[in-house]
């Protein structure tokens, strides 16, 4: 079961490193509408980073105890 959770854990990360480097370009638009929506998706994207980071953490701790 860790292994799986391991698993979902890094496909958060990955989702969310996707998710910053769609919105990216949209950052830099004259349209507060695409700005506004790049910003929540990077704040999206940065939300599964860190919770996948810290599940993963939460993971290596457990298996060294």
């Amino acid at each position: 079961m860790p292994n799986v959770l391991r698993l979902v854990a890094a496909g958060f990360v990955v989702v969310g490193v996707g998710i910053g480097v769609i919105c990216a370009p949209f950052m830099w638009s004259a349209d507060i509408v695409d700005v506004t929506g790049a910003g929540l998706g990077c704040v999206t994207g940065a939300i599964l980073i860190a919770g996948g980071l810290r599940s993963l953490a939460t993971l290596a701790v457990q298996r060294t105890v």
